[in-house]
């Protein structure tokens, strides 16, 4: 995540790809790596797009068979080469 050095207390600058970053490589209860698969990953964003606005403003979702789905989120997956290929 990249700082934003204009005000004093502004919040960090979120990109998209900061977010999965902090899913893909999230500790889990154990203390070890725990890959999250899509649903999961897709739930995790979904449920913190609707705590925190700034997150909201970066993911555009919609209803879909398991639930609500960003299709943005899927082409960031793909553009991690290690997972989901």
């Amino acid at each position: 995540m990249r700082a934003s050095r204009k005000g004093r207390g502004e919040l960090l600058k979120i990109q998209r790809k900061d977010l999965l970053m902090c899913l893909l490589f999230r500790k889990g209860a154990n203390g070890k790596s725990e890959p999250l698969d899509r649903i999961r990953i897709m739930k995790s964003l979904f449920l913190l797009s609707q705590e925190v606005p700034k997150v909201a403003g970066l993911l555009h979702f919609e209803p879909y068979l398991y639930g609500a789905i960003s299709f943005d989120v899927y082409t960031e997956l793909c553009s991690f080469p290690l997972f989901f290929h």
